[in-house]
């Protein structure tokens, strides 16, 4: 009804496209709105010339259905030159919350999910970092009760409010020791020592070898020395007994969903 009548009206691009072709599509249509998987419009934002920048032009952009890190938000945002907001959501809740744009924070949508955050089998306090457990409210056909996501999230200052969305429990690397870490212990160092990074994979072939993906800005490829320190670097933020493996790449595919995964398990 929305879309015979002109309000709402939607085009789908599909994100396994060639960048040229979704890129082409995007110049015919000159979206007021675009939305898409952070790693895709990380990625074509990199392919922008400045005369997309003139006819692709939207007034924000929506992500969701995928981890976005920080360095994408920011390619995006700078890419496009439009504000960016993330959307929490799932397949068992659909919405779940969505991101203020002026303070960050995630709104759970109450009215459709009983959100909880637990931490070792007890609610999380204010600011703790926790597994999201939700019950839907719409699911007649199949409810879910105090479903356990897999996400871990950390909670706001209130039930109602989540900090931060830090992805998928199973993508925490468990290492020789027994030790368990998440992926961002070792992306925030490799954000601080690689200004020519463009995008990274991190994949956790074996508990004790980490193969680290990178592909640099146009024009700004490091020396085999950064490199180098930059393996060292990581390796030392991994843990003792843990190997790096830097690898420098031209493109990081996504996986065949056509979600982009900035780090996993092999």
């Amino acid at each position: 009804m929305y879309m015979r009548s002109g309000v709402l009206r939607y085009e789908e691009i599909h994100c396994l496209w060639p960048p040229d072709r979704i890129l082409a599509r995007l110049r015919e249509t000159r979206p007021d709105v675009l939305r898409g998987f952070p790693g895709t419009l990380s990625w074509l934002a990199g392919q922008l010339a400045d005369s997309d920048r003139e006819l692709i032009r939207p007034h924000f952009i929506t992500t969701d259905s995928e981890m976005m890190t920080m360095a994408m938000r920011e390619r995006i945002r700078q890419g496009f030159r439009a504000p960016v907001i993330d959307f929490y959501d799932s397949h068992e809740f659909n919405m779940i919350a969505w991101e203020c744009p002026s303070r960050g924070l995630y709104q759970v949508s109450e009215a459709t999910v009983i959100a909880e955050v637990v931490r070792d089998g007890r609610p999380a306090g204010p600011g703790e970092e926790g597994e999201f457990v939700g019950t839907a409210l719409h699911s007649w056909a199949m409810p879910f009760l105090r479903f356990r996501l897999g996400d871990l999230v950390t909670r706001g200052a209130s039930g109602s409010i989540l900090a931060r969305i830090q992805g998928r429990v199973a993508d925490r690397f468990v290492l020789p020791d027994g030790r368990s870490i998440h992926p961002y212990t070792l992306v925030n160092p490799l954000l601080n020592q690689a200004p020519w990074l463009r995008q990274y994979q991190l994949i956790q072939e074996r508990a004790d070898r980490i193969r680290v993906k990178l592909v640099p800005v146009p024009d700004r490829h490091p020396e085999p020395e950064a490199i180098a320190a930059l393996g060292r670097i990581l390796a030392s933020a991994s843990g003792v007994g843990v190997g790096v493996d830097v690898e420098m790449v031209d493109r990081i595919w996504p996986a065949p969903n056509g979600k982009f995964r900035p780090y996993y398990r092999a």
